[in-house]
């Protein structure tokens, strides 16, 4: 796995905006001028996109069509600690795993200050 020191980017996301907050994490983030801060607003090829999650130290893990999906194990596969946006997240093996040590939970009104909220 890459190295904290090799990831240049704080925080990444590229997907679909097919809910709300998706839609709000584009509209919030697209065009952001933080250059440590990037969200592509529709899905990109697997290799760039895989590329992109190893430079990163965050990414953005927005509900979709359900709570989880696979965004999250391939998020943590990269090295990549998640950011959730969700009010309904019952993660997997909760019982024995410390959620709020393994990722980061911002609410979904908080958008807009994602750069400030993770470099703090």
């Amino acid at each position: 796995s890459e190295q904290t020191e090799d990831r240049h980017l704080l925080a990444f996301y590229a997907g679909s905006p097919n809910s709300c907050i998706r839609r709000e994490i584009v509209k919030q983030l697209a065009s952001s001028s933080d250059p440590e801060v990037l969200v592509i607003p529709k899905p990109i090829p697997k290799k760039p996109w895989s590329d992109f999650l190893f430079r990163s130290r965050f990414c953005l893990v927005p509900d979709g069509f359900s709570s989880i999906s696979a965004r999250l194990y391939e998020v943590l596969l990269h090295g990549c600690v998640p950011v959730l946006f969700t009010y309904a997240f019952h993660p997997p093996f909760e019982a024995i795993l410390n959620w709020k040590k393994l990722a980061v939970f911002i609410r979904n009104t908080e958008v807009a200050h994602v750069g400030d909220i993770l470099r703090s």
